[in-house]
């Protein structure tokens, strides 16, 4: 590739990376599958069933499709819009719970095959050093420029899918418990798939877990729901928990136990978490059953350390207060049939 000395060097360049984009746009078809079989081998969290591999050649055919043209045009990259299979794929990984990370690796690991090879067209092409660097650099301007504005797109479909997924996944979970709390389930398996917590041959705890913290700097659903699992965690529970909010302050949860504590032992747990969050328990139980009676017992003595306010301590369980709890469930039912 040769250009008179009179030409000016901008011309030169948009001449050049027009070029190396027409020869990009040429051998698309080796592109695609070359960053096909790099995102796949190198990210492990991509390498999903046959319809997720399928939608990444989609998303990846079509960026190819949609970036080339910037190059070989010289088109505004401000222009750029992700195309509809990258959207899709972003929504697919959301639904399918693969991390962001992975997507965003996708990207850079997108951008740098795709800047590879075009270096490697462009050294094949001009040999003036002055010129050369001047065509790289604005070979990877471009390709960065299209990513940034790119990625900006799928992320935010990404995030929006995620957050209509676990609400949809919320509302199910929320709705099988308190099937669970009312009668055995036809399909235990099944259920047990959806909760991502097995109840048969566990031994559970159930807990009412609350706070009367109002920080706006992190959501309390997602504080006492890490707080629960840190919990499991200082009790030495060998499974993960399972945590329902109830509302912002408040939320139902179960640990899986290796070992029944002691009241003593959940109070120093949760006094070495010192998370501002009050504990109320049930007694340990085998089984969907014992799963259900804990919950009870839990929520009882709940009713009670409401009941005492300030007076009630931090931490309670039914086995302590289990009279006191009994009575005041007996006292808000008569309220109820006395209404």
């Amino acid at each position: 590739m040769g250009y008179p000395r009179s030409t000016d060097l901008a011309t030169q360049v948009a001449a050049c990376v027009a070029e190396v984009g027409a020869a990009l746009s040429h051998n698309r078809a080796a592109l695609i599958r070359d960053l096909y079989q790099r995102l796949s081998s190198e990210i492990a969290e991509l390498r999903g069933d046959e319809s997720l591999q399928a939608s990444l050649v989609a998303s990846i055919e079509d960026n190819v499709e949609t970036s080339l043209p910037f190059l070989q045009y010289g088109v505004d990259i401000g222009q750029a819009e992700a195309p509809p299979a990258a959207i899709e794929y972003a929504r697919r990984l959301a639904q399918h719970g693969v991390p962001v990370r992975a997507l965003v690796r996708a990207y850079r690991l997108g951008q740098d095959t795709v800047l590879q090879r075009a270096l490697a067209i462009l050294n094949t092409k001009v040999s003036d050093p002055y010129l050369l660097t001047a065509v790289a650099q604005r070979l990877a301007a471009a390709n960065f420029a299209y990513i940034d504005h790119v990625t900006e797109q799928v992320l935010e479909a990404y995030e929006e899918e995620r957050d209509r997924w676990l609400q949809h996944r919320n509302a199910t979970r929320e709705a099988l418990i308190h099937e669970l709390l009312r009668t055995d389930p036809g399909d235990l398996a099944g259920v047990e798939a959806i909760l991502g917590y097995r109840l048969s041959h566990r031994r559970h705890l159930g807990l009412v877990v609350w706070t009367a913290h109002t920080g706006k700097a992190d959501p309390q659903a997602s504080s006492l729901a890490r707080f629960t699992s840190d919990l499991a965690d200082e009790l030495g529970c060998p499974y993960h928990p399972l945590f329902l909010p109830r509302d912002q302050a408040s939320g139902w949860a179960w640990l899986s136990l290796a070992h029944s504590p002691t009241a003593e032992t959940l109070a120093a747990a949760v006094q070495v978490l010192a998370r501002g969050v009050t504990v109320a328990a049930g007694e340990p139980g085998n089984g969907v059953k014992g799963f259900r009676r804990s919950h009870h017992q839990a929520s009882q003595a709940h009713k009670a350390m409401l009941a005492a306010a300030d007076s009630a301590p931090s931490v309670a369980t039914f086995g302590e207060i289990g009279a006191v709890a009994l009575l005041c469930d007996d006292q808000l039912r008569g309220t109820d049939a006395g209404n």
